[in-house]
């Protein structure tokens, strides 16, 4: 082999080392159609787009007497404020393809891993504000607000 083929011959390999060293970006979950993850709560900016996103919702469902449902999509607690009346029970539904929890900060209450299409239920049986966030991905964080 002469010098000009060894020569390209390392080019090549130099370039294709660089290359597969070379930082990837972070590449958002494939369920959350492309958007990088957003937090719950206060509302957050969407980093993929710069707009700004409000996840701070208090709108809730009301499945029953005493009963409010709240999903998990889009790796974010919606609503992110839950404002009920103490003997409440809210009942979490993961609708991402990907695992989450729910975790009272204090540490209460904990559910368990929960799959796509999965729920978790607690009853708030006393009075005041209880922050939560997601196991996995401890940037989601959710509020409930019990009132008497």
């Amino acid at each position: 082999m002469n010098n000009k083929a060894l020569g390209i011959g390392v080019v090549v390999v130099i370039i294709i080392g660089l290359f597969l060293l070379m930082p990837k970006g972070t590449e958002a979950p494939a369920d959350n159609n492309g958007a990088a993850p957003v937090s719950g709560g206060t509302g957050s900016s969407d980093t993929t787009t710069g707009t700004s996103v409000d996840v701070s919702a208090t709108v809730s469902t009301t499945v029953g007497a005493g009963q409010v449902a709240a999903s998990i999509k889009g790796y974010a607690f919606a609503p992110g404020v839950i404002k009920v009346k103490k003997g409440t029970t809210v009942t979490w539904t993961n609708m991402d393809s990907v695992g989450h929890s729910v975790v009272a900060d204090s540490g209460k209450w904990t559910s368990d891993l929960l799959a796509k299409g999965q729920t978790y239920s607690y009853t708030f049986d006393a009075v005041g504000t209880v922050a939560y966030h997601c196991g996995p991905h401890p940037y989601m964080k959710g509020t409930v607000e019990v009132t008497e």
